[in-house]
């Protein structure tokens, strides 16, 4: 919560859509794992039981649309491939027909497509991250260890309900720490591409008084002479 809400207020002050897009993401994350929980009925909705089998498909698909759509701007999928740029406008509209869809369609079904969408999602950022990093980006590093944080956190867990892994404090809370490290880590590369874009966006208006500077000492030299 302070984490989308401290990045919602950089967003309102420096009208930085990434930021926008990044606040959005971590608290819808967090409406979404309080439906996922229980908490949300318990806090939000206690007398509105219905609206359970709503909450959690359309919260699913609200959170990855809003995740496809800062992917796409955090990684500059049009400058680096418009072809995964496209792509993730198709998994944005994807999801967005989800929310839509889940006052219809079964309960079921539809949180299986969406969660066969959110793995292709997720592979498909962390393949385009590993891309963007090996250009030279290096705020796209934080962007993947942040997407494998959240990925050995989701085995930890799948591997647990499957029986394969002991249950015990790691095991039980591993996908809630790899969602934190991949929030914090996501939070601290976008600070970093915000400073880099800062720095090429003076470099121009620099250059013009680096030559006057050296224009004005060739000129003294000169006089000197």
């Amino acid at each position: 919560l302070v984490r989308g809400l401290y990045n919602l207020f950089i967003a309102l002050t420096t009208r930085d859509r990434s930021y926008l897009l990044y606040s959005g993401f971590v608290l819808s994350f967090l409406l979404l794992h309080m439906s996922y929980e229980g908490s949300a009925f318990q806090l939000l909705w206690p007398s509105l039981p219905q609206l359970n089998q709503y909450a959690l498909p359309m919260l699913f698909g609200m959170n990855q649309l809003l995740l496809c759509l800062f992917v796409a701007r955090f990684l500059r999928l049009s400058h680096h491939s418009p072809i995964m740029h496209r792509g993730f406008s198709v998994f944005a509209a994807l999801m967005a027909l989800s929310v839509a869809l889940s006052l219809w369609l079964p309960y079921g079904w539809l949180l299986l497509a969406q969660n066969v969408l959110s793995i292709v999602i997720t592979l498909s950022a962390l393949t385009m991250g590993v891309r963007v990093w090996r250009k030279g980006e290096k705020a796209a590093r934080y962007f993947c260890i942040a997407w494998l944080m959240f990925i050995v956190g989701m085995v930890f867990t799948n591997l647990r309900s499957l029986g394969w892994l002991p249950t015990n404090a790691l095991t039980l809370f591993s996908y809630q720490l790899g969602s934190f490290v991949e929030i914090l880590l996501l939070s601290l590369s976008l600070g970093e591409r915000i400073t880099l874009l800062q720095r090429n966006d003076q470099r121009p208006s620099q250059q013009p008084l680096q030559s006057q500077y050296q224009a004005n000492n060739n000129s003294s030299n000169s006089d000197n002479r």
